[in-house]
């Protein structure tokens, strides 16, 4: 989802026109041009800069407000895949993918696992999101995505589920099994600095709980994309990108706000005599914010 908004970005403000050049700063192979990079340590002058270099991002800290650190969010993930065909050949899993296209969670008091199929159905997706601290071990630094996590661990922290949930853990390919802690941080102020611009996790880090985070990204190119068409003169950029940050400031950090409430635990939902509707997250939302 990244890389795609950063093609978004690339492809739909060239540099031909008044804009003379834009700097984008990410991480993913669409995300730095090294000669671009060089230039503006040499001084070279670009009419507009983004950031979308996530949500460790350094470009946030020229954006007034924004040295911000992302904050452990109480929870971890594993992340692993298999191949539908390995589900349908045990009959203890083979119920859980006979419909097809369908998302299916398992919901305990302080973790849960989501399946969803991907690559057209031919393999299952599971995101296992449990409490940080029992994962902690595997994590190290800044907790990237590509750190492995122990299966025998894994299995442990899911041992109370169905037995047909198990059987999927087992089927977990350990060398592959990869596992993150969950990233939140506090609302940056603005997206904004003249003609600075901030996007994605940079901008806006999402929880995966209702996996608008890359959708978000893509909000934020596209909506660059039409505001800063080629052509558009320098002096209206810091304009154009006041109203870029009116437009996705409120949007991205209540749909950022909803993701939250769609996290928390069943046992802190009840706690508060709610449960986990999505009909009642507006009322919540206003609940969080008196």
């Amino acid at each position: 989802m990244a890389s795609l908004a950063s093609q978004c970005i690339l492809v739909m403000l060239p540099k031909n026109g008044n804009i003379r050049g834009t700097w984008s700063i990410g991480s993913g192979r669409f995300s730095r041009s090294k000669d671009c990079y060089n230039n503006v340590r040499r001084g070279k002058d670009y009419s507009r800069r983004s950031g979308r270099d996530g949500v460790h991002s350094k470009t946030r800290k020229s954006i007034p407000g924004g040295d911000l650190q992302p904050f452990d969010s109480g929870k971890s993930a594993f992340r692993f895949l298999i191949p539908t065909e390995t589900l349908r050949s045990d009959p203890m899993t083979a119920p859980l993918v006979e419909k097809e296209g369908y998302l299916t969670m398992w919901i305990g008091d302080d973790r849960r696992m989501v399946m969803c199929p991907c690559n057209g159905g031919t393999v299952m997706n599971f995101v296992a999101i449990h409490p940080s601290h029992e994962s902690a071990s595997d994590i190290s630094g800044q907790g990237g995505w590509q750190e492995l996590g122990s299966k025998e661990r894994l299995l442990q922290i899911y041992k109370d589920f169905a037995p047909s949930v198990q059987s999927i853990l087992e089927k977990a390919d350990g060398s592959k099994l990869k596992v993150w802690n969950l990233l939140d941080m506090a609302a940056v102020p603005g997206f904004v600095n003249t003609r600075l611009a901030i996007m994605g996790d940079a901008a806006h880090p999402f929880l995966p709980h209702q996996g608008q985070g890359g959708g978000q990204a893509i909000e934020d190119a596209v909506s660059l994309a039409a505001l800063l068409p080629a052509g558009t003169a320098v002096a209206d950029i810091p304009s154009r990108l006041a109203i870029y940050e009116k437009c996705r400031y409120e949007r991205s950090h209540k749909i950022q706000e909803y993701t939250r409430i769609a996290g928390m635990d069943l046992s802190e939902m009840a706690k508060l005599g709610k449960k986990n509707d999505m009909n009642e997250y507006p009322l919540q939302l206003q609940a969080r914010r008196t």
